[in-house]
């Protein structure tokens, strides 16, 4: 007993353990800063600061004022979003550290422990207005020259990547991974503005954010463009599903499985486009599997018929339980050209397919062929026995039919005519004709006998016409 209450009181104390251990996890409180990290004189910026978990107060600091002015130097938050306004006085870099100074878990009220977040600031004077100057005679070109140019380029940078995406309502999937550019959120009908905090992975890209606020009801996009150095750009998207009821308004797939075939990238239920490679030319339908996430959503599958060779796009769209909400995923698929190959290879398969059929039946015959002489003897034994039956059978049906014959003209067994009740002799009508209608014997009496049945059939038949 007392082992059996160990083993209880050991198996609850490592459920508590993982227990408290998952919580710990998936809960994961902390903070983030974000803010661009370019910027000229005399413009401003806002310093976002994401107390995801956590509430108190956290201290701002500028490690040079005089290129960086801060509006506060500190600032209480509490699970939530909050931010300040930063300044660019002169041209240089600053430091912009945020300090958690008495800030705790928001569940367990234990201390945060996490250290500081800082933040580069570069700002740049900007750029004098250009002089007119009057065009300068060219130059023949010079290998001096040309070396002078090269060592005067510049390259710019082209990093067109996110550092971080953090959203004011919580629930955004996948989890951000820069090279992740669509998410998804759903919320409640109160939700009318999203505060989105999202900084460039390098200092000399800036971040543009659009379609945030003034959320309406059903689907919404949040547009976040990232600009390089260069010029370059990359678009990160963030579909808003605001509902009363997230569970009919939910239109994503759970999966989806094609036949033979390997999505690119990886099938995510937020990810909505995927390219399917080639296909064969025979190939003119996808073997497509759906799941939906809400077992009452619906599906439909178009462009899937008779695919056409070259690009292909077919489209599945998923109608939620609500009726009006609905996500639509993008299949890209080439189909092949019918080439001489392709022909080829499929009249070799005819070809294969018929001598395969030839041969089978060549094998049969030979195998048959191969069985009878081996068993030769049992063979001309199953002949013979086949052979003495028929006779036997025809030899049975005769005398049936004889017997039938001497029965009806009254002839017994010693070929003699039998008498009626009156005490004189049947008569064979065509006896009279037949020079032989004295024998008595037994087969010349069925001869008569059978000759004027045949003729009796005969003038019946005559008769009938």
């Amino acid at each position: 007993m007392k082992i059996k209450k160990m083993t209880k009181l050991s198996v609850c104390t490592v459920f508590m353990f993982l227990m408290l251990m998952v919580t710990s996890i998936t809960y994961g409180a902390s903070f983030q800063i974000g803010a661009s990290t370019a910027l000229t004189t005399g413009n401003t910026t806002t310093l976002t600061i994401n107390s995801y978990g956590l509430a108190g107060r956290y201290d701002i600091v500028s490690s040079n004022p005089s290129v960086v002015n801060i509006s506060n130097s500190s600032i209480w938050i509490e699970d939530n979003v909050s931010s300040i306004t930063l300044t660019a006085v002169g041209a240089g870099s600053a430091d912009i550290t945020v300090t958690p100074t008495d800030v705790s878990d928001v569940n367990t009220f234990e201390p945060y422990t996490g250290g500081s977040q800082s933040i580069t600031i570069f700002v740049s004077d900007p750029a004098p207005a250009p002089e007119p100057t009057p065009e300068p005679t060219p130059d023949p070109p010079s290998n001096s020259n040309n070396n002078n140019n090269n060592n005067n380029s510049v390259t710019l940078n082209s990093n067109t990547y996110l550092s971080y995406l953090v959203l004011s309502e919580e629930g955004m999937t996948p989890r951000f991974v820069r090279e992740k550019t669509s998410y998804a959120i759903t919320v409640g009908m109160d939700v009318t503005d999203i505060q989105v905090s999202a900084a460039p992975e390098a200092s000399t890209s800036y971040v543009a954010i659009y379609g945030n606020t003034n959320l309406q009801e059903g689907d919404n996009t949040i547009t976040i463009v990232v600009t390089a150095q260069d010029g370059s750009t990359r678009t990160y998207y963030v579909t808003v599903t605001k509902t009363a009821d997230p569970e009919k308004a939910n239109a994503y797939l759970e999966n989806l499985v094609i036949e033979n075939i390997t999505l690119t990238p990886e099938f995510q239920s937020e990810v909505f486009e995927y390219d399917l490679g080639e296909v064969p030319f025979d190939t003119t339908k996808l073997a497509i599997l759906t799941f939906t996430k809400n077992e009452n959503a619906t599906v439909e599958i178009t462009g899937n018929e008779e695919l056409k060779v070259g690009e292909n796009e077919i489209k599945i769209t998923v109608t939620a339980q609500d009726g009006t909400t609905k996500k639509e995923y993008i299949l890209k698929v080439n189909r092949l050209e019918e080439t001489e190959d392709v022909l080829a290879e499929q009249n070799a398969l005819k070809d294969v397919s018929e001598r395969s059929a030839t041969k089978k039946l060549t094998d049969f015959l030979g195998n048959l062929w191969l069985s009878v002489k081996a068993n030769a003897l049992l063979v001309i034994m199953y002949i013979f026995i086949v052979v003495e039956f028929s006779q036997v059978a025809y030899l049975y049906k005769k005398l049936n039919r004889a017997e039938e014959i001497l029965e009806k003209y009254g002839i017994d067994e010693e070929g003699n005519m039998k008498k009626t009740r009156s005490g004189k002799k049947r008569d064979i009508p065509n006896a009279k004709e037949n020079p032989k209608e004295k024998e008595t014997d037994k087969k010349s009496m069925y001869n008569i006998a059978l000759e004027d049945e045949t003729k009796t059939k005969n003038e019946k038949e005559e008769k009938d016409k």
